[in-house]
């Protein structure tokens, strides 16, 4: 039975197209379990989490710098996620503090 996370996660899969043995190889999974995990099977927790937590990893890298990096360079992605990760809390560091401007 699918639930509404992993029919988002789904979606964000076939519309990026990632690759689900690149995907399995950044989760930490066999590939078996991603294309179980699409077809709305029943997985252990731990295993859908992999799964989420890659593919969150890979939409904010690749729809914040809108291309696709290479997920086969773990090296170079752990770095390009680290720097989108800063970016991302800078902008909403930004926008807390012109909300607490604007209240003052």
């Amino acid at each position: 039975m699918r639930n509404t996370k992993q029919q988002e996660t789904t979606n964000t899969i076939k519309t990026l197209e990632i690759p689900k043995t690149k995907l399995a190889r950044r989760a930490g999974v066999e590939s078996s379990r991603v294309s179980e995990y699409i077809q709305g099977k029943s997985l252990p927790t731990a295993t859908m989490v992999k799964i989420e937590s890659a593919v969150e990893d890979i939409a904010r890298v690749w729809t914040s710098l809108g291309i696709k990096t290479d997920l086969d360079d773990t090296e170079g992605f752990a770095k390009l996620l680290t720097y989108v990760n800063s970016v991302l809390a800078g902008e909403q560091f930004a926008e807390i503090a012109k909300q607490q401007e604007a209240q003052s």
